[in-house]
């Protein structure tokens, strides 16, 4: 047995002769190699940035599907009023009488037959947030008078007449399509981010490109600090 041990301390000692020395300077690491991001950690979340190719697959993830749903829910019961000026101060006050009456019913209570106000506001909030803008068509009798409130699914604006070309909406009977709406006759909810002509953005595209833009500056500073941080430009 002890010529086992012995043996096996000697066949040790020889690896361990036999491997190349390594010098170790005082004050100078080892390696200059980076270290491996930590798996733990969970590494750098601008190295997994992918784009959606539609809103549906981003809400399949837990947290965006959770934050939509819950500003659509906090959009929805908040009141919308409609208000005009007093003859006095000029000031904005609630219109509950006459046409009044009415679009505030639409506003606050029931849009139309199929939707409460609340439904109305959700899905037009959930609109915004994905697409960037949220569409309302106001349906109105002969006389002007407004009926209903129905939801856009989706419409295109011509730009030469100021009219909306074509919009489709969701009604009692199916959808409908209307051609050559006046923009009176269409409420749009543009998104909080927007393109220069005032339309709005995508919450995911601006989130998005933002990200991305981060990356970018991110990868060019690193860049620029291994060439030593000199940086040539053109007066």
């Amino acid at each position: 047995m002890d010529n086992i041990f012995a043996n096996l301390f000697r066949f040790r000692q020889t690896r361990e002769v036999s491997a190349p020395a390594q010098a170790i300077t005082p004050g100078v690491p080892s390696s200059t190699m980076p270290p491996e991001p930590s798996k733990i950690e969970g590494g750098d979340y601008q190295e997994r940035i992918v784009p959606v190719r539609s809103p549906e697959s981003a809400c399949s993830v837990s947290a965006v599907y959770r934050a939509i749903t819950l500003r659509g829910d906090t959009m929805s019961v908040m009141p919308v009023q409609y208000r005009k000026k007093d003859f006095e101060g000029g000031n904005f006050v609630q219109d509950m009488r006459g046409l009044g009456k009415r679009i505030n019913y639409l506003l606050q209570e029931e849009a139309n037959p199929i939707m409460t106000a609340p439904d109305l506001w959700n899905l037009v909030e959930l609109n915004r947030t994905l697409t960037g803008n949220g569409f309302v068509y106001i349906e109105r009798d002969e006389f002007g008078f407004p009926l209903h409130l129905w939801l856009v699914k989706s419409c295109g604006y011509n730009i030469n007449t100021a009219t909306y070309a074509s919009i489709v909406y969701l009604t009692d009977r199916g959808y409908k399509t209307e051609v050559n709406v006046p923009t009176s006759d269409v409420l749009h909810f543009p998104n909080n981010f927007r393109y220069p002509n005032g339309w709005g953005k995508s919450t995911l595209l601006y989130a998005f490109e933002a990200l991305t833009l981060n990356r970018t500056l991110r990868s060019q500073a690193l860049d620029t600090a291994a060439k030593g941080g000199r940086i040539k430009g053109i007066i």
